[in-house]
């Protein structure tokens, strides 16, 4: 989901930052340590009201996702809380083409480090070195790649140099289309003979 901007939005609009500390620092600034919470709070609901009006899938993941649905094991691994993943997901139309799904306040550390990713390997029951992970951010590539996963970097924000394998400038790019056909045909072959 294109939703990274929305989060800029957000921030520059309000002057919220997304993180504990920030918003500890500014209900400190204003004598009011206590608010720290409820700054976090409001700067959710903001975004989350964004994004169930705004967000939307970057171009071409829905035929992606659509293309190795039932053929391919599928998870997300999202640094967003759940709430916002599922309003996201929902938004976007995946949210029955992708059942599994692991937001960042579902494990003990959220991206860069590891943990999203080897839960959803773990929860696919494939091993991360046999997964592939498709990132648009430093963060989560940077994740994917401490996993263990190959990484196909498609970056949201321009000049981003992604920790990735191979880096396309869009899902829509006729390389990677090919290759996700090539690896649908392949794996369909697969299944056929196995089941």
């Amino acid at each position: 989901m294109e939703s990274n901007h929305l989060w800029s939005q957000v921030t520059a609009e309000s002057g919220y930052r997304d993180n504990d500390a920030s918003n500890f620092e500014t209900a400190t600034l204003f004598n009011e340590p206590q608010s720290a919470t409820a700054l976090a709070e409001e700067l959710l609901q903001l975004v989350e009201n964004i994004i169930a009006e705004h967000a939307k899938p970057l171009a071409g993941a829905t035929e992606i996702v659509s293309a190795l649905s039932g053929v391919v094991p599928m998870a997300v691994a999202s640094n967003s809380p759940r709430r916002l993943l599922d309003i996201a997901l929902s938004r976007g139309g995946f949210a029955d083409i992708l059942p599994l799904t692991i937001a960042a306040d579902e494990v003990e550390a959220p991206k860069p480090a590891p943990d999203l990713y080897l839960r959803a390997c773990e929860m696919l029951g494939v091993h991360p070195h046999t997964a592939v992970a498709f990132e648009d951010s430093f963060t989560g590539a940077t994740s994917a790649r401490v996993a263990g996963l190959k990484v196909v970097g498609v970056p949201s924000l321009a000049h981003v140099d992604l920790p990735a394998d191979i880096v396309f400038p869009s899902l829509l790019d006729a390389r990677l289309r090919t290759g996700i056909q090539n690896w649908r045909d392949r794996s369909y072959r697969r299944r056929l003979v196995t089941d």
